[in-house]
């Protein structure tokens, strides 16, 4: 496009409106941010989002060195009979590491096996949600692991005898 030159000024040819470097700045500006925030979308869509990796199969003997027990009532891994009664670990967190042990054992040797590790400490049934009886054992407690770790211990009851324990131990 051509200006009418005014008394005395040289014609001045403009450039269209994509040649001009503040339309880019702009436009930039505008269209980079949305651009990156479509990005995240479609990262958080595809790859879970920011949650923590699934937790790990652990070797049993650091789940409980975490837990603070010497000891279980059962086994650890599947079990020398193939039944998988033995107990099973996993361990992972994303910024407050963990371990759980689950297994299955007869009451009477999951109630003398907790009286002997954790003595203070009692299985209650009240404040306990979705399971027969838990215990919580947080840091600085008498019965609380060495690691510092809080420990949570739940028991449900699978009848015949037999108890379902799911132990987590974890860091705040």
């Amino acid at each position: 496009m051509i200006e009418h030159p005014m008394a005395g000024q040289i014609p001045v040819e403009r450039k269209p409106l994509y040649r001009r470097v503040w339309f880019w700045i702009v436009l930039g500006v505008l269209v980079l941010p949305v651009l990156g925030f479509g990005a995240m979308v479609v990262w958080f869509l595809t790859t879970g989002g920011w949650s923590a990796p699934e937790p790990e199969s652990v070797d049993c003997a650091e789940a409980m060195r975490s837990a603070g027990f010497e000891t279980l009532p059962v086994p650890t891994g599947t079990g020398t009979d193939g039944t998988g009664s033995g107990a099973t670990c996993a361990g992972g967190g994303f910024q407050d590491p963990f371990v759980t042990i689950n297994f299955v054992a007869p009451q009477d040797d999951v109630d003398a096996w907790l009286r002997a590790e954790l003595p203070e400490t009692e299985l209650q049934a009240e404040p306990c949600v979705d399971v027969d009886a838990c215990l919580q054992v947080s840091y600085g407690e008498p019965d609380a692991p060495e690691s510092g770790w809080n420990l949570d211990v739940s028991t449900t009851d699978q009848g015949d005898g037999k108890v379902a324990v799911a132990i987590m131990a974890f860091s705040m």
